[in-house]
């Protein structure tokens, strides 16, 4: 049982990638792509789904995944426009996002003001990558 739940949490390929990558191109005119949206593009599991059995680290690897691979392919950062739909994090990305990026989580109340602002800056500034981009491939 131990080995079937530890295959199960590192179960995305390479394909379940580029499945992602091409919905977020295909999406990039949108203002943002939920996490659910981008899972089911990618023929995964809901991310409750891995949140209710353990496995919340999938979700992490997967984005860092797709984070390396649009930065590979000289593609924008799409990982700044998957959001979570509700919540307290509505309309952000996770705090892997954050976190990949060497930034502190501007939703964490230990956020320093300065540290918060510079994320969120970030951020902003990589969903303009994503529209500029966008714009250029219509």
């Amino acid at each position: 049982m131990k080995e079937r739940d530890e295959a199960l949490a590192g179960s995305f390929t390479e394909e379940n990638v580029e499945a992602a990558i091409s919905y977020a191109i295909d999406h990039c005119h949108e203002p943002a792509i939920t996490y659910t949206e981008l899972f089911d593009a990618a023929s995964l599991h809901p991310p409750r789904w891995y949140f209710d059995n353990g496995f919340r680290s999938v979700i992490t690897e997967f984005m860092e995944a797709l984070h390396f691979a649009c930065a590979r392919k000289g593609l924008p950062p799409f990982d700044a426009f998957i959001v979570t739909a509700g919540g307290e994090r509505a309309n952000y990305p996770g705090v892997g996002y954050f976190s990949v990026n060497g930034l502190s989580d501007p939703l964490n109340d230990r956020t320093t003001y300065p540290k918060a602002k510079t994320a969120l800056a970030f951020h902003d500034s990589q969903l303009k990558q994503i529209r500029s981009w966008c714009e250029g491939q219509n």
